[in-house]
């Protein structure tokens, strides 16, 4: 599970979950994002992905997962830290818009988003069909 799914999961402030795993170099804050950091617990690993954003150009990101059994571990030691703020309030953890605008917002990403998908199948259908005539010239 990434460490963004326990947070939100159990409604954890962002902020200071991010902050607190900094100090406990449980993590570390690198320039692709988050990785490992020398104190992590067992089963916890960085996870290296790529994307291609609105321009198709290819964003290289890391995040740092953990092991699902590992998760109440976590938690325990983040609760007992003493670090005050510990989780969000209700009204932040909610994924549902609560605004026209940011409703509006999040469709015109998506709507981006899709043509970028639809962009990257046209460009991997032109290079299968390069393939394919490749293999049967031969």
């Amino acid at each position: 599970m990434k460490l963004q799914e326990v947070r939100k999961a159990y409604g954890l402030n962002q902020n200071v979950f991010y902050q607190w795993l900094i100090e406990q170099k449980l993590i570390e804050e690198t320039e692709k994002g988050y990785a490992v950091g020398p104190n992590a617990l067992e089963g916890m690993r960085t996870l290296a992905m790529s994307y291609s954003n609105d321009t198709g150009q290819t964003i290289d990101r890391t995040q740092v997962t953990i092991e699902d059994t590992q998760v109440p571990e976590l938690i325990i030691r983040y609760e007992e830290s003493g670090v005050s703020e510990l989780y969000t309030d209700e009204s932040e953890t909610s994924d549902e818009p609560r605004t026209l605008s940011e409703l509006a917002s999040k469709l015109a990403w998506s709507e981006r988003r899709i043509n970028v998908l639809e962009n990257q199948v046209k460009l991997l259908t032109s290079q299968m069909k390069l393939i394919m005539t490749h293999l049967r010239t031969k």
